[in-house]
């Protein structure tokens, strides 16, 4: 194994990742990936999220890798609570991916210098596929990609670098991890899914109506539920992910906080408590029009 491969995957035994490496050829998106016009957070060029010498003239290769995340532990029921996904608990991962990859642009640095781009969730790239083309795992019914270590629970950073370096994953076959299961799509809180066509009902999914800003809807706001952050219902119900381990928090304030305490911050308020987490970047407006929309939906629950 060459030099700079051995480091790689050293790395990431290291660091508990998983990693793949891939070409930077251009990527074949199926049909429902390429429809970039009505796509909610993307403004890239169909061009732009397929070609990834666009985003760095010199790519040769892309470096992905999967941190992985602990499913949240259960809910407690002392009081009205929200709910913020797993993946968004703790530090936020942004930061934390970055980090990773800064750090493995240097190790390969001392050895070898090259051009690179560092990318995490602000690419163009669409990292899932880049994830299952760098053999990090297979798409699921509900479009997450089951990974051989973590399952679905992992967060997905990539560097496209100017590096030659060998594929770790050449996909030879078609392989389905879902088998028949419809898990995923019956759970689904707003039938977002579709077991036949793959097709994803963004505009119903109750990850995409809790960051979305504006007021809500009457069916947006009873798929929302109780959520003040992402939604982790299609992954929660997986059998792969079925021993991933829950995680062990002090405080259950930051996974499930109280919707008293949220409903009337300030802009200091809000800064001080979730600067750090990745739920930031939605805002402090968007943070409690869902709480308080989870309070009216406990309310009508239990009457």
């Amino acid at each position: 194994m060459d030099t700079l491969e051995k480091i790689i995957y050293e790395f990431a035994d290291n660091n508990d990742l998983l990693i793949g490496i891939c070409d930077a050829k251009p990527l074949c998106l199926p049909e429902y990936a390429l429809q970039t016009g009505d796509l909610p957070f993307v403004s890239f060029t169909e061009a732009e999220r397929t070609d990834p010498k666009l985003s760095l003239p010199s790519a040769e290769s892309i470096i992905v890798i999967g941190a992985g995340y602990k499913k949240n532990p259960k809910k407690p029921e002392d009081e009205q609570r929200g709910t913020i996904a797993a993946f968004a608990a703790g530090k936020d991962y942004h930061t934390v991916l970055k980090e990773l990859l800064c750090e493995l642009r240097s190790l390969l640095s001392a050895h070898r210098k090259f051009e690179c781009l560092i990318s995490v969730d602000t690419g163009a790239l669409p990292e899932r596929e880049l994830a299952k083309k760098a053999g990090l795992g297979h798409f699921g019914k509900n479009r997450h990609i089951i990974g051989r270590k973590f399952g679905s629970f992992f967060n997905i950073g990539y560097m496209l670098t100017d590096l030659p370096l060998s594929p770790s994953f050449l996909e030879t076959t078609i392989f389905d991890p879902c088998d028949g299961c419809n898990l995923c799509v019956c759970a689904c809180p707003g039938h977002a899914l579709c077991s036949v066509t793959s097709r994803f009902a963004w505009e119903r999914c109750a990850s995409y109506i809790s960051q979305k800003k504006g007021d809500l809807n009457t069916q947006e706001s009873e798929i929302l539920g109780d959520r003040l952050y992402g939604c982790d219902v299609c992954i929660n119900i997986c059998p792969h992910n079925a021993n991933v381990l829950s995680s062990h928090v002090e405080n259950i304030d930051e996974i499930y906080p109280k919707i008293k305490d949220l409903s009337a911050m300030n802009k200091s308020e809000f800064s001080n408590r979730f600067s750090r987490s990745a739920l930031f970047w939605v805002g402090k407006n968007v943070i409690i029009r869902n709480s308080h929309i989870a309070a009216l939906n406990a309310v009508n629950k239990s009457g």
